[in-house]
């Protein structure tokens, strides 16, 4: 760590800590933990290293990458991350439509739903009432066949009193 050099403030000037922590040696973060930071691969952060999105820590510190341009660039993401948040006054009127419509199609689906129960109790309806005209109809042609043979026997009585 350098030394400070001369004082530069003028007679009265308070100076920051923040101004201080700024002349000093920055700090050093590890890819592996700056990668972690930032959710992303080692490689990702490799490649912001030579993009310049990273500063890279003085040569003989190896892998690391400086805690201040770590810092600078998760304050850039949580700013984009913010940004594409907040809907603009453009977007107002497109969510609001699109919340009618959410609210729209729940309520479409609804009525399709118990339109569907509807459907499948008359079905269930349906069927029943074939069964029992597929019942009846069995009856109805089990007294014919009787009728018909008590009638037969009727026309043999008939005829043997007619011939005796």
């Amino acid at each position: 760590m350098e030394p400070l050099s001369e004082p530069v403030l003028a007679e009265g000037e308070e100076i920051s800590i923040s101004a201080l922590n700024a002349e000093r040696e920055d700090d050093v973060v590890h890819i592996e933990q700056a990668a972690k930071a930032l959710q992303v691969s080692r490689r990702t952060v490799e490649r912001m290293l030579e993009r310049g999105d990273l500063e890279r820590a003085p040569a003989d510190s190896g892998a690391v990458v400086t805690k201040r341009s770590l810092v600078e660039s998760l304050e850039d993401r949580r700013g984009a991350t913010r940004r594409r948040v907040a809907p603009s006054q453009e977007l107002a009127p497109l969510l609001t439509s699109l919340e009618r419509l959410t609210a729209t199609l729940a309520e479409e689906r609804r009525q399709l739903a118990a339109a569907s129960d509807d459907r499948r109790q008359i079905e269930h309806e349906r069927e029943e009432a074939r069964v029992e005209a597929a019942r009846l109809q069995a009856e109805l042609d089990a007294e014919r066949m009787r009728r018909q043979e008590l009638e037969q026997r009727l026309a043999r009585r008939r005829w043997w009193r007619r011939a005796g």
